[in-house]
């Protein structure tokens, strides 16, 4: 079978009343986010193939090998 990807994607909700001054900083606070979430369900910082940053957001493609953590992450990312 041929290998696929998993796809994580993180947004910012809101942000579009964010203060213009404040902006430049959205970028690599979600990505300190991902990150920390990352290393919390034993995701390396360097597996993901490829990252777009969106404004408020991002997106990552990770090996399908990385799928059941990425779900484990988002469950986790999501509990109150």
């Amino acid at each position: 079978m041929p290998e696929h990807c998993a796809l994580l994607t993180a947004d910012t909700i809101e942000s579009g009343g964010t203060q213009p001054e404040h902006l430049d900083s959205i970028p690599r606070l979600v990505e300190k986010v991902v990150a920390e979430a990352s290393i919390e369900v034993g995701i390396g910082e360097d597996v993901h193939r490829n990252e777009q940053f969106s404004g408020d957001g991002l997106l990552r493609a990770y090996p399908s090998q990385y799928l059941p953590a990425l779900i484990d992450l988002v469950l986790r990312s999501t509990r109150c």
